[in-house]
Protein backbone atom coordinates (compact mmCIF):
# COMPACT_ATOMS: atom_id res chain seq x y z
CA UNK A 1 0.00 0.00 0.00
CA UNK A 2 2.87 2.25 0.84
CA UNK A 3 4.14 1.50 -2.77
CA UNK A 4 0.71 2.04 -4.74
CA UNK A 5 1.06 5.89 -2.27
CA UNK A 6 4.11 6.63 -3.59
CA UNK A 7 2.56 6.21 -7.17
CA UNK A 8 -0.37 9.19 -6.20
CA UNK A 9 -3.11 6.13 -5.78
CA UNK A 10 -5.57 7.32 -2.94
CA UNK A 11 -6.67 4.77 -0.39
CA UNK A 12 -9.59 5.10 1.23
CA UNK A 13 -11.23 2.62 3.87
CA UNK A 14 -14.96 1.81 2.80
CA UNK A 15 -17.45 0.54 5.34
CA UNK A 16 -15.55 1.63 8.08
CA UNK A 17 -17.10 0.70 11.59
CA UNK A 18 -18.51 -2.82 10.52
CA UNK A 19 -17.18 -5.95 9.16
CA UNK A 20 -13.10 -6.36 9.32
CA UNK A 21 -12.32 -2.63 9.50
CA UNK A 22 -9.89 -2.05 12.07
CA UNK A 23 -9.07 1.67 14.40
CA UNK A 24 -5.53 -0.02 13.85
CA UNK A 25 -5.64 0.20 10.21
CA UNK A 26 -6.09 4.17 10.48
CA UNK A 27 -2.51 4.27 11.70
CA UNK A 28 -1.45 0.88 9.82
CA UNK A 29 -2.11 1.71 6.15
CA UNK A 30 -1.39 5.37 4.33
CA UNK A 31 -5.18 5.83 3.72
CA UNK A 32 -6.84 9.16 2.40
CA UNK A 33 -10.11 8.83 2.97
CA UNK A 34 -12.28 7.15 5.17
CA UNK A 35 -16.24 5.94 4.34
CA UNK A 36 -18.48 5.18 7.17
CA UNK A 37 -20.57 2.52 6.46
CA UNK A 38 -24.32 3.10 5.32
CA UNK A 39 -25.70 0.98 8.51
CA UNK A 40 -24.59 4.50 10.93
CA UNK A 41 -26.05 6.84 8.69
CA UNK A 42 -29.47 5.00 7.22
CA UNK A 43 -30.20 3.26 10.96
CA UNK A 44 -29.23 7.16 12.28
CA UNK A 45 -31.83 8.47 15.06
CA UNK A 46 -32.16 11.29 16.92
CA UNK A 47 -31.09 10.30 20.27
CA UNK A 48 -27.69 11.13 21.55
CA UNK A 49 -25.80 7.53 21.43
CA UNK A 50 -26.54 7.72 17.78
CA UNK A 51 -25.29 11.55 17.11
CA UNK A 52 -22.41 10.50 19.64
CA UNK A 53 -20.78 7.98 17.56
CA UNK A 54 -21.14 9.92 14.28
CA UNK A 55 -19.84 12.63 15.89
CA UNK A 56 -16.91 10.40 17.08
CA UNK A 57 -16.02 8.86 14.06
CA UNK A 58 -16.10 12.13 11.95
CA UNK A 59 -13.69 14.04 14.29
CA UNK A 60 -11.11 10.88 14.95
CA UNK A 61 -10.95 10.70 10.78
CA UNK A 62 -10.83 14.42 10.79
CA UNK A 63 -8.09 14.67 13.26
CA UNK A 64 -6.04 11.89 11.42
CA UNK A 65 -6.09 14.29 8.38
CA UNK A 66 -8.42 12.05 6.69
CA UNK A 67 -11.27 13.03 4.44
CA UNK A 68 -14.30 11.83 5.47
CA UNK A 69 -17.42 10.35 3.33
CA UNK A 70 -20.70 9.21 5.27
CA UNK A 71 -22.68 6.95 3.09
CA UNK A 72 -26.56 6.55 2.35
CA UNK A 73 -27.77 9.99 3.23
CA UNK A 74 -30.88 9.99 2.15
CA UNK A 75 -32.61 13.26 3.68
CA UNK A 76 -32.08 16.74 5.14
CA UNK A 77 -31.88 15.69 8.77
CA UNK A 78 -28.78 13.77 8.15
CA UNK A 79 -27.74 15.57 5.73
CA UNK A 80 -28.10 18.62 8.31
CA UNK A 81 -26.37 16.62 10.84
CA UNK A 82 -23.38 15.52 8.75
CA UNK A 83 -23.00 19.11 7.82
CA UNK A 84 -23.06 20.12 11.42
CA UNK A 85 -20.10 17.84 12.57
CA UNK A 86 -18.28 18.93 9.55
CA UNK A 87 -18.17 15.92 7.60
CA UNK A 88 -16.30 16.28 4.23
CA UNK A 89 -18.53 14.26 1.83
CA UNK A 90 -21.60 12.14 1.77
CA UNK A 91 -23.19 9.69 -0.71
CA UNK A 92 -26.28 8.54 -1.21
CA UNK A 93 -30.13 8.84 -2.41
CA UNK A 94 -30.27 12.27 -1.21
CA UNK A 95 -28.35 13.46 -4.00
CA UNK A 96 -29.64 10.87 -6.60
CA UNK A 97 -29.59 7.24 -7.42
CA UNK A 98 -25.94 5.56 -8.35
CA UNK A 99 -24.56 5.53 -11.97
CA UNK A 100 -21.33 4.76 -13.61
CA UNK A 101 -19.16 7.59 -13.31
CA UNK A 102 -20.56 8.51 -10.06
CA UNK A 103 -18.72 11.43 -8.27
CA UNK A 104 -19.27 12.03 -4.49
CA UNK A 105 -21.11 15.47 -3.70
CA UNK A 106 -20.16 17.24 -0.40
CA UNK A 107 -22.29 17.64 2.55
CA UNK A 108 -22.69 21.38 2.32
Amino acid sequence: LKQLKTLGVSLAIDDFGTGFSSLSYLNKYPIDTLKIDGSFICDHRSDYSDQSLLKAIVSLGKTLGMKVVAECVENDEQRNFLQSVSCHEGQGFYWGKPHAGWIPKTVK
